[in-house]
Order: C-alpha cells, then structure tokens, then sequence
C-alpha cells in the first residue's frame, strides 16, 4: 500500500472535525442561547463590517476552528 498525502491529510481532517464538535457544543452550549454555534461567526462577520450574508456549515472544519479561536464568550 501506498502513501497517498491527500488522503492522509483529508483522513486527518475528518478526524478532527468529529473531535471538534463535542469540545465546541460544552464549551458554548450556555453562551448559544438554542441557536446554532454557526449564527454567532455571522453575527462576528456582521461586528466586523463583513456583511457577505454568508452561511457558515457545521461540517465546515475551518468554521469550526474560528469558532473556538474567534469567540470568546
């Protein structure tokens, strides 16, 4: 079997992304209010004058990683 880098690094990914969910839902669940962690990177591109009306996904690797470096609750 061969070494396949782009493999290996979206295996990585994907294993961090499933890490990732339940480190951010107890860090945040009482700052969310019901809502999902994703509004509150809208409502920060909002604070920021980033008014693009983009729609951050859950399954988003990056998205998640701004979400525990960006907001601090």
């Amino acid at each position: 079997m061969s070494f396949k880098p782009n493999l290996s690094v979206k295996e990585g990914l994907d294993h961090l992304a499933k890490r990732l969910d339940p480190i951010i839902a107890l860090k945040f669940t009482g700052d969310l209010g019901g809502h999902p962690w994703t509004v509150v990177l809208e409502i920060l591109d909002e604070k920021g004058g980033y008014s693009s009306g983009y729609k951050y996904l859950t399954d988003d690797v990056q998205a998640r990683l701004r979400m525990l470096t960006d907001f601090r609750g």
